[in-house]
C-alpha cells in the first residue's frame, strides 16, 4: 500500500509541475527578437523601438536588454544604453556583448582605463571574443602605443578574419607603426571587397585624420 501511495503522490506532483510549466508566461520570443535584430544594420531607430516593446514583454531575456543597449549607444543615447546594458549583466553576468558596449561608452568619454577594464572582463569570459581585442587596439592607438595596438589587432583579426572593420583598424595600426607594406595589403583587400569606409582610413594615411577620429 505504501509503495502504491507514494507512486500516486509522485505522479500527482509531476502532473502539477507539467501543468504549471505549460501555463507560465514564456521568458522570451525568438521570432520577435529576430524581427527586431533584422533591423539592426538597416534601421536602428526601428530596431530600438521594437526592442523597447520587446523588453517590456520579456523583461527577463537578457538578449533584449543587451541589444537595446547596443542600439541606443549607436544612436548616441548613452544614458538609456548604459541602463539597458547593466540590466543585461544583472540577468547574465557573462554577457560579453554588454561588457563590450559599456566599454564603448567609456571610450567615447575618453575613460580609457575603465573601457579597457570592460574589454578585459569580456576576454576573461571568452578569450576568443575578437571584438574585445579590436577595441583594446583602438585604445592603444589613441594612447600612441602603436606596436601594442598592432599585436592586439593581429589577435583580433586571427579570431574573426571575416570582420572587415577589424582589418581596417589593423591597417590603421600598421600605418602608425610604419608597417606600410602590411597596411597597403589590407587596404587592397578592403577595396576589392567593397569596404565602404576606405576613404576615411586613407585620410589618416595622408595626415588628415588621427586615431582620435576613429
Amino acid at each position: 500500500m505504501t509503495t502504491y501511495y507514494m507512486k500516486n503522490i509522485t505522479t500527482f506532483f509531476l502532473f502539477l509541475f507539467f501543468l504549471n510549466s505549460c501555463t507560465q508566461k514564456p521568458k522570451s520570443d525568438n521570432n520577435l527578437f529576430n524581427n527586431a535584430y533584422a533591423d539592426y544594420q538597416t534601421d536602428k531607430v526601428s530596431c530600438e523601438t521594437k526592442l523597447l516593446d520587446y523588453t517590456k514583454k520579456y523583461p527577463e531575456d537578457y538578449k533584449g536588454w543587451s541589444l537595446l543597449g547596443a542600439v541606443s549607444v549607436e544612436l548616441n543615447n548613452d544614458t538609456l544604453g548604459e541602463g539597458c546594458l547593466n540590466k543585461a549583466l544583472q540577468l547574465n553576468p557573462k554577457d560579453v556583448m554588454a561588457l563590450a558596449e559599456l566599454g564603448v561608452i567609456e571610450r567615447k568619454e575618453k575613460n580609457y582605463d575603465k573601457a579597457a577594464s570592460y574589454y578585459n572582463q569580456a576576454i576573461n569570459i571568452d578569450p576568443t571574443f575578437g571584438r574585445a581585442y579590436a577595441s583594446l587596439m583602438l585604445i592603444e592607438l589613441k594612447r600612441g602605443n602603436y606596436q601594442k595596438a598592432v599585436d592586439l589587432g593581429e589577435k583580433a583579426v586571427s579570431l574573426e578574419p571575416g570582420a572587415l572593420y577589424m582589418k581596417a583598424q589593423l591597417a590603421l595600426a600598421y600605418h602608425f607603426d610604419k608597417q606600410f607594406d602590411k597596411r597597403d595589403k589590407i587596404m587592397k583587400e578592403l577595396t576589392d571587397k567593397g569596404f565602404p569606409y576606405v576613404d576615411n582610413y586613407k585620410k589618416a594615411f595622408e595626415g588628415q585624420a588621427t586615431p582620435d577620429d576613429f
